[in-house]
């Protein structure tokens, strides 16, 4: 009898029609189905309980890998921070945020060398400029320098940031410091130079412009340029340079350079003749650099980030190092290669002349030292 009405309560649970199943059936049966009905609310209880514990336990999964990075996605290793594209900055906790000038200073990231991400450090200044836990910037600084434009605009960003917060930015030179690079230490609270550094070079070049014309006559190739204005050409490497032409260029330089010193007079507080005399374009050594008063002191990039926490008050604040997960590189180009001998382009003068034309067309202004380590 139990085993019939188990059966019949079974099947009842999946029927509709509880009135009928009632009439058929003693009250005992009518037991049994609701004790089947509590086991199976019993069952669902359990299955609930089993999700919620899963959920459980992914949450916690997520919470340890969580552990390992920042807000914006940058992972954390040790003390440094490795950032993407579009990562935040921001640490949880007050800290000096140490970034990294190394590298050829180039106009895009795409196009730059290793180490130097102009966008990356630009918004990363942004960012720490709008952290309430930063409390200051240490530049890491190892570059011979670069173009005018990006040179300028980190400066303008790094100024921006120091009127704006009132923090402290401090400099550690290592390996070079050279000319952009300098261009843009010299705002800062204190430069700290490694006794082997190289730095100053404070000065601007437009490089070189080629005239290929005695080796054009040579081979019979002439070239006629069709432009109006007397100057429209001028740097062509096709037409001689005029005496007219060269002034207009060194015009250019000069409004560039003039800057560079003003802005060196202005961060270190020295006389602008004083800056204008040493400012003839060569390194300096360290310790020369700093009996012209170009830097503070010689010695290691602990010792600038133990001089800015007792700056800043704070013996045990954390520095943390910011990077970009990847970098970009470039090659030399083929004219220094041909001009090296460590091309393997056919030093046949015809195609040396095609290659100089084609990379000929645009001439970079910038803030680089020529002699470089």
């Amino acid at each position: 009898m139990v085993e019939q009405g188990t059966r019949i309560i079974e099947e009842y649970s999946d029927s509709t029609e509880q009135g009928d199943w009632k009439n058929e059936h003693s009250g005992r049966a009518v037991r049994y189905g609701r004790s089947v009905r509590s086991v199976r609310k019993r069952k669902k209880d359990r299955s609930l309980w089993i999700w919620i514990l899963i959920l459980i336990l992914i949450m916690t999964a997520i919470g340890f890998f969580i552990a390992g990075t920042r807000p914006g996605g940058g992972k954390q290793v040790g003390d440094t921070i490795i950032l993407d594209d579009g990562d935040a900055v921001s640490v949880g906790a007050p800290y000096i945020g140490r970034i990294h000038i190394e590298g050829e200073i180039s106009g895009t990231d795409a196009d730059s060398d290793i180490g130097y991400r102009h966008a990356f450090l630009m918004d990363l200044i942004r960012q720490m400029e709008k952290d309430p836990n930063n409390r200051g910037i240490l530049l890491d600084v190892d570059t011979p320098g670069g173009a005018v434009y990006q040179t300028d605009e980190l400066y303008l960003q790094l100024k921006h940031y120091k009127k704006k917060t009132g923090r402290p930015i401090y400099t550690y030179m290592g390996n070079e410091a050279a000319s952009g690079g300098y261009y843009i230490s010299s705002l800062s609270d204190r430069i700290i130079a490694n006794r082997n550094c190289w730095t100053g070079s404070i000065g601007v070049t437009m490089g070189s412009i080629y005239d290929i014309t005695g080796l054009m006559e040579k081979y019979g190739v002439k070239a006629t340029a069709i432009h109006a204005g007397r100057n429209k050409a001028m740097g062509s490497i096709t037409e001689p340079l005029t005496d007219e032409q060269e002034q207009i260029l060194m015009s250019l330089v000069n409004e560039s350079y003039d800057r560079f010193v003003q802005i060196v007079a202005d961060g270190r507080n020295l006389p602008l003749e004083d800056v204008r005399n040493l400012a003839d374009g060569r390194v300096y050594t360290a310790s020369q650099a700093k009996s012209l008063g170009l830097i503070d002191e010689i010695g290691t990039l602990e010792k600038t980030e133990k001089e800015m926490k007792t700056q800043l008050k704070q013996k045990n604040l954390q520095v943390i190092d910011f990077r970009h997960t990847e970098t970009a590189s470039s090659g030399l180009g083929d004219l220094l290669g041909i001009l090296n001998g460590k091309s393997d382009v056919k030093k046949d003068d015809l195609e040396t002349i095609e290659k100089i034309m084609k990379l000929s067309e645009k001439v970079d202004v910038s803030y680089e030292a020529p002699l470089q380590k």
